[in-house]
């Protein structure tokens, strides 16, 4: 007696698994998409939501007070602060590009 085996979704995860290992960086915009952002949050995007807390350029983020960005963060989405947004944001990235 033989066991048969689909190994179709294996294969397309493998696949996406190998294409996502050619990937070197990945932007914070397609980390945290207007979907993402707006599913966590009441902003529409991540410029909006940093425009919100006063953030308009590279400048004013590198150089805006971690802890202010927590408080933020915490108080303006369903996430607990900057940390746990750029993590779930990653976890939702990886998983949408492995075809989970």
């Amino acid at each position: 007696m033989s066991l048969k085996v689909d190994t179709d979704g294996l294969d397309e995860l493998a696949r996406n698994a190998h294409e996502l290992s050619k990937q070197k960086e990945v932007s914070i915009y397609e980390l945290m998409n207007n979907q993402f952002v707006s599913h966590h949050s009441k902003f529409g995007s991540l410029d909006e939501l940093l425009a919100a807390a006063g953030i308009h350029n590279q400048q004013q983020f590198e150089e805006y007070p971690d802890e202010k960005l927590d408080k933020f963060i915490a108080e303006n989405t369903d996430l607990s602060n900057w940390t746990s947004m750029q993590e779930d944001a990653m976890t939702s990235w990886l998983s949408k590009s492995l075809g989970f």
